[in-house]
């Protein structure tokens, strides 16, 4: 689809969208994010596909701005992990789409699908800048900077985090930088949150953005993406060494991220750790196993139940069914 198009695109701005955004750096946007509308304004298709993977290299290198502030407190793991987990699905989306890199990409994909993808790429970039933008106004209000210019104490991820969240950290962010080529060769400012409702409320608007990138191509209407997408999600669970790791991811994106979660779970299985169901309630007079129903002759492993809660008279069982 409008390969002729594309074709005379790329001869005439090959290195275009890289030099687009480096400059946006440089000079166009005061608090060093990416304006998108100087890295992508374009109205035609192949002018969009072609600036797709400097917008979506953009989107992904904003989670490397992001610092937490101390007070935090105990929720601060686990609020790294929700930033880590949702630039590794923005990452995977590319990735299944393909356009994660700068190289030209081949997408059997319409107008609409071109532009949407755009605008929530660019949604994004916007939702950052404004938790910049934010932070920067709140920290100026409250007179957080002492006379040594040093603002209120952050997390610093290498030092801070507990062993259990570091190396999951550390796997994360790796399979996101073999997939993008990062910006880190220019010096960029970071910024920290200092409140969780705002925190909590600029990961759900990302997510948002994600999720509805990730439902522009749903299975039934291309399955080859969704068939990518699944093989990505097995590899990212396999790269996970340790298995107390893979239960931690498992739990992060219980609820945010189906697809990994379920390839989480498989890796699991594989690995002799059996099903893994966590945080569930049953209610009035529910009940449910958790476990296998074997063939004759078949035997499975055993499987891990967390943090649940019942009432009523709801009944849980945990174990497998041998027929």
């Amino acid at each position: 689809m409008f390969e002729n198009a594309i074709r005379a695109e790329q001869r005439k701005r090959k290195y275009a969208v890289l030099l687009l955004y480096f400059q946006a750096f440089r000079s166009n946007f005061p608090n060093h994010l990416p304006d998108s509308s100087n890295i992508l304004n374009m109205t035609d298709p192949a002018s969009v596909i072609l600036g797709l993977p400097g917008l979506l290299t953009a989107c992904v290198d904003c989670f490397n701005y992001v610092q937490i502030a101390r007070n935090f407190g105990s929720d601060y793991e686990k609020c790294l992990l929700a930033l880590d987990t949702t630039r590794l699905r923005l990452s995977r989306w590319g990735a299944a789409v393909g356009i994660s890199d700068t190289h030209f990409p081949k997408l059997d994909l319409d107008e609409i699908e071109l532009q949407t993808a755009h605008n929530l790429l660019e949604s994004i970039l916007d939702t950052f800048s404004k938790a910049e933008k934010a932070s920067i106004g709140l920290e100026k209000v409250r007179h957080l900077q002492d006379l040594s210019g040093a603002g209120l104490p952050v997390y610093d991820p290498a030092t801070d985090l507990g062993v259990r969240y570091q190396t999951l950290h550390r796997t994360l962010e790796g399979i996101v930088e073999k997939r993008h080529i990062s910006t880190k060769v220019i010096k960029k400012a970071k910024w920290a949150l200092y409140e969780k409702k705002k925190f909590d409320s600029m990961v759900a608007e990302v997510r948002g953005c994600v999720n509805e990138l990730v439902e522009l191509f749903p299975p039934g209407s291309k399955p080859e993406i969704a068939a990518r997408e699944t093989a990505l999600c097995r590899a990212e669970a396999e790269e996970v060494n340790e298995t107390e790791d893979l239960v931690l991811l498992h739990e992060v994106v219980s609820e945010t991220d189906l697809v990994l979660r379920e390839a989480t779970d498989e890796v699991l299985r594989s690995r002799g750790f059996g099903h893994l169901v966590a945080d569930f309630s049953l209610l009035d007079s529910a009940e449910v196993n958790v476990g296998d129903q074997n063939a004759p002759g078949r035997q499975s492993m055993g499987h891990t139940v967390r943090k649940f809660v019942t009432s009523g008279n709801s009944v849980l069982n945990v174990g497998n069914i041998n027929s």
